[in-house]
């Protein structure tokens, strides 16, 4: 059964098959605590498509999403715990468990001081594994992030609060980056991730030459020059940006984050026949995105109007 659950495709169906093969395995075998940490993370997984579905048209169908919704994150975190009771010593069982907790941050307002713990109680079990420190680093980042949005149309008081408690978990995360790279200088995931704090603390010159330094290693990493081109936008510097997003194109042409990028900055510079271009190439992967459609409506309707607008001078 747990072989046969591993195998389903990850699809409404795929999941609710797999989801009774691990159940049936659990009840089989109930002390092996792997078995558990698979049965959470398809319950994590099925939580996930509750979230993607589109709004029911009742309020008593939101309810029962909701209620869906609920019930699997639950679940997902009970078996989750289940795994690190049986198998306490287990390293792998700590580190699920926070990539559990981390995969409920959208949904739970304190799931990050649970993700923490989670990587702090991994390390003292392999203190020498950089990515344990990276992941423990990444939990202090959306720590940060949190409190930073949390910030937003508060008063100066909470707002000056706020700013210092991300201020110190971003102080943290740098610590875990910097232990992780202590233990493997090339660890790119370390490297990245500082580059991400440099970014929430506003250093954005500081996060661009930290990704400019890594692209000279590995210069088709594609989450590297994603962020710099994110990051040259932010900056208006809308040649760099394009650069960056046009270089993952060539590497993955249906890249579809990268020509809506690249969509966006056409239309800031005025080039709306090059942004239909690659607006349309996001349908192509993504044809019932309504954020897209709404944009290419957009640029037609303001098409249509400079054009009547010519003909009614001439």
């Amino acid at each position: 059964a747990y072989t046969q659950a591993l195998r389903s495709p990850a699809t409404v169906a795929g999941l609710q098959l797999a989801t009774g093969k691990i159940n049936k395995a659990v009840a089989l075998n109930p002390w092996r605590d792997i078995y558990r940490i698979t049965y959470a993370q398809v319950l994590l997984a099925q939580a996930n498509q509750v979230a993607r579905e589109a709004k029911a048209d009742t309020e008593a169908g939101q309810q029962e999403q909701i209620q869906r919704l609920q019930s699997f994150l639950k679940s997902s975190i009970e078996q989750a715990r289940a795994a690190t009771e049986l198998g306490p010593e287990n390293v792998a069982n700590w580190e699920a468990l926070g990539s559990i907790y981390r995969g409920t941050a959208l949904f739970a307002a304190d799931a990050e001081n649970w993700v923490i713990a989670s990587f702090s109680e991994a390390i003292t079990k392999e203190p020498s594994n950089p990515a344990l420190y990276t992941e423990l680093g990444k939990a202090y980042l959306l720590a940060a992030s949190r409190r930073i949005q949390s910030a937003q149309n508060q008063d100066a008081a909470t707002q000056d609060k706020l700013k210092t408690e991300a201020n110190s978990f971003i102080d943290s995360a740098e610590e875990q980056f910097n232990k992780a790279v202590a233990l493997k200088d090339d660890y790119t995931p370390a490297h990245f991730n500082q580059a991400l704090a440099y970014e929430l603390k506003g250093e954005i010159d500081s996060a661009i030459d930290k990704l400019i330094r890594m692209r000279e290693f590995n210069p088709q990493d594609i989450d590297v020059l994603y962020e710099l081109g994110t990051l040259y936008a932010g900056k208006n510097d809308t040649d760099k940006a394009i650069e960056a997003f046009s270089t993952i194109i060539s590497i993955v042409p249906k890249h579809a984050n990268s020509h809506y990028s690249l969509g966006v900055l056409y239309e800031r510079i005025g080039d709306i026949e090059k942004a239909r271009v690659e607006f349309n190439k996001v349908l192509e992967t993504n044809p019932n995105n309504q954020l897209v459609k709404d944009k290419l409506n957009s640029l037609n309707t303001a098409n249509t109007s400079e054009n009547t607008e010519t003909e009614a001078e001439e």
